[in-house]
C-alpha cells in the first residue's frame, strides 16, 4: 500500500514524535520502520482496496461528516492495529503511541485532498 519513500517519511516523523527508551536514534529507526512495514502490511490486507488511492491521488478521499467522526476512525484503527501488530523491543505504552502516530499519518492521507508528503 506505501511506497518505501512513504515507509521512510513517515518513519522520520514518528522518530520526531516518539522516543524509545534505551534506544538510540538508529536503532528508533529501525524498530519505527519495521513497525510501519507491519502496520502497511496489515492495512493492506484490511482496508478496501479503494483506500490504496486515497493515500496517493489528493482528488479522492474520504470525507469525514466532522472531526469528530475523523477522531472516531483513528480511535478504531489504533485499537484493531494494536490487537494485531506486535513490536519487539518496545512497551505496551510506547507500542500504543508509535501505532497512534503512523495511523494519524495515513487517516491523514486518506482525506480528500491530502496525501502523504513523501
Amino acid at each position: 500500500m506505501l511506497t518505501q519513500e512513504q515507509v521512510v517519511w513517515i518513519t522520520i516523523k514518528v522518530n520526531e514524535k516518539v522516543n524509545l527508551p534505551v534506544l538510540g536514534e538508529e536503532a528508533e529507526a529501525l524498530i519505527i520502520t519495521a513497525a510501519v512495514d507491519k502496520i502497511d502490511k496489515l492495512l493492506d490486507r484490511e482496508l478496501p482496496p479503494k483506500f490504496k488511492d486515497f493515500l496517493n491521488n489528493t482528488s479522492m478521499g474520504i470525507q469525514p461528516g466532522s472531526p469528530a467522526d475523523l477522531k472516531v476512525m483513528k480511535e478504531g484503527l489504533v485499537t484493531y492495529v494494536c490487537g494485531q501488530v506486535r513490536i519487539p523491543v518496545v512497551g505496551e505504552k510506547a507500542e500504543r503511541k508509535l501505532i497512534t502516530e503512523v495511523i494519524e499519518i495515513i487517516v491523514e492521507a486518506l482525506q480528500k485532498g491530502k496525501k502523504i508528503a513523501a
